[in-house]
């Protein structure tokens, strides 16, 4: 019985970890679509003929998409406790771009980029949330899933490149795949979590208990410790 009740908050933190590392891919994969825009433009010149406004138009378009809607976004998370954003705007941020390549018309290729671009923005907010939710007070974790954001703009170009060269701005739909598997798995993740918090609601008795919410410091926080210093709260699963 001891060896149960000890080796538990163990299995619960690397659950955490789990988790963080899953938001930190997400992150890497929605951002990898913000930085696939500035490596197709060249592309889209060199395909579809685009002036110079028409190519910058592109780049605005990513930039609205993802940046205007942001807050209202999160201020609909924060409302209305909204988590689903999470994984529409990773499957959205990959289908807008993969099929920004496949139509003709200027215009379509805007709105396309755009949409993408707002996938972005939905992803950011209830992510964040979700991540900070997860790793507590642990500057360790929440560093993991800021660098996931990076990695993932850093790599689109290398990634994107060799496909754009050997297909020209048809490759878009190449990546799209990722986000539409990281969306799914975010889904899944959701359900499994309610399931697990509602089977914990009716083993207790009544209320629902936070789901997959870290109130004590991962491994690698900064506790602030001292002698008068309260014990640490306890992990909630």
């Amino acid at each position: 019985m001891t060896q149960t009740t000890a080796s538990a908050p163990a299995a619960r933190t690397t659950s955490a970890w789990r988790r963080m590392w899953l938001w930190a891919a997400a992150h890497a994969v929605d951002d990898l679509y913000q930085g696939l825009v500035p490596a197709c433009v060249p592309y889209f010149v060199l395909d579809r003929h685009y002036g110079y406004v028409a190519a910058s138009g592109l780049t605005m378009a990513a930039a609205l998409g993802s940046s205007v809607p942001q807050p209202f976004i999160g201020l609909a998370v924060d409302r209305f406790r909204l988590g689903w954003p999470a994984a529409a705007g990773v499957a959205l941020a990959g289908l807008g771009l993969g099929l920004s390549g496949l139509v003709e018309p200027y215009p379509a290729v805007w709105a396309l980029i755009l949409l993408s671009g707002l996938g972005v923005a939905m992803f950011h907010p209830a992510a964040g949330k979700g991540a900070r939710d997860t790793a507590g007070d642990s500057a360790t974790a929440m560093s993991i899933f800021a660098a996931g954001g990076s990695v993932g703009f850093f790599l689109a170009p290398v990634l994107a490149t060799p496909a754009l060269i050997v297909m020209g701005v048809g490759a878009t739909a190449v990546p799209a795949e990722p986000a539409g598997h990281r969306g799914r798995c975010h889904a899944r993740a959701r359900r499994e979590r309610r399931r697990a918090r509602l089977a914990g609601a009716r083993r207790h008795g009544g209320g629902v208990r936070p789901a997959g919410r870290l109130h004590r410091p991962l491994p690698g926080a900064d506790r602030g410790g001292g002698a008068g210093s309260a014990p640490p709260p306890q992990v909630i699963m």
